[in-house]
């Protein structure tokens, strides 16, 4: 079977990219971002995965970026860019391993955490042959 962490590490590779590294001043994390960081940071969060012949799952992943002000909201432009680079590279990705990755949901609205930064959610459907 394949465990979140194996599936994690074909993710990261697929996200972790010169073209979505580009568009971020942070970095591409597993699990959980750096406590205070106010870098534009992805981070990718596992989800259960089935244990089936065909295993599924979901893994979030987190774009985030500090807000403009306190009053002034996020800074929606390149939070967009950001969210169409790592989409891109889950689009473009090729299926090695026998992994597949789907776009299942995108948030509607942003989310902010408590360090001033806003987030858009990507949920990934990830299937794969349980062969390992």
């Amino acid at each position: 079977m394949r465990t979140t962490i194996d599936i994690g590490e074909i993710l990261y590779k697929a996200i972790n990219t010169t073209a979505v590294k580009a568009e971020i001043d942070g970095d591409v994390y597993r699990n959980r971002k750096p406590v205070n960081s106010k870098s534009q940071d992805i981070v990718l969060i596992p989800l259960p995965v089935s244990g089936e012949a065909v295993q599924s799952g979901f893994w979030n992943i987190n774009c985030y970026c500090k807000d403009f002000g306190e009053t002034s909201g996020p800074d929606l432009t390149k939070l967009n860019s950001i969210a169409k680079a790592v989409i891109n590279e889950i689009e473009n990705y090729e299926n090695h391993n026998q992994f597949h990755f789907h776009i299942e949901a995108m948030t509607q609205e942003l989310m902010h955490d408590e360090n001033g930064m806003s987030y858009i959610n990507i949920r990934v459907l990830i299937n794969t042959i349980n062969n390992t």
